[in-house]
């Protein structure tokens, strides 16, 4: 079996509180969604919708964040820089 394939096997492709990857996760706070294309686009809208549905099924608390700028290399250098103890998470 192919690694995605286990990673979602028996969840129907969506997030939820018994999916393997995500157990046992808690963030102790908010985690950053830091967003790579301005706010209000297609990308904007989709990212914030991902995090209302992650919100509703792990009880996670999204920030979003916008870091545009060089194609996404400035996300990665923010991303880079963040430190080991938080949460964030980038979409491009």
């Amino acid at each position: 079996m192919e690694d995605h394939e286990e990673i979602f096997d028996g969840c129907g492709h969506e997030p939820c509180s018994n999916h393997r990857i995500c157990r046992g996760l808690d963030p102790t706070g908010p985690v950053k969604l830091m967003i790579a294309l301005a706010a209000g686009g297609g990308a904007d809208t989709q990212a914030r919708l991902i995090a209302e549905e992650l919100e509703a099924s792990m009880g996670w608390q999204f920030t979003p964040e916008h870091v545009t700028g060089k194609g996404g290399l400035n996300l990665a250098a923010a991303m880079k820089d963040q430190p080991p103890t938080a949460w964030s998470s980038a979409w491009l």
